[in-house]
């Protein structure tokens, strides 16, 4: 198994960006979207209803100009 290549367009993605679409995170989830994003892995969001999951996803699509209507 090969280790996956970094994305090319491995633009970073702020705290300040996510928090001017409501998402306020905290240091580890920016880390780890970014690590996600570089290394073109999945990352799972777990926890309980009602603590930002589909708004922290939804913050990063619009981030990375792939949001949906």
């Amino acid at each position: 198994m090969t280790a996956p290549m970094p994305h090319e367009d491995a633009t970073p993605i702020t705290a300040e960006a996510l928090k001017d679409r409501r998402y306020f995170p905290d240091d580890g989830i920016v880390v780890a979207v970014n690590l996600a994003w570089q290394l073109q892995m999945p990352l799972l969001l777990t926890g309980e209803p009602g603590t930002g999951k589909t708004v922290f996803a939804r913050a990063v699509a619009n981030v990375l100009g792939q949001a949906r209507e």
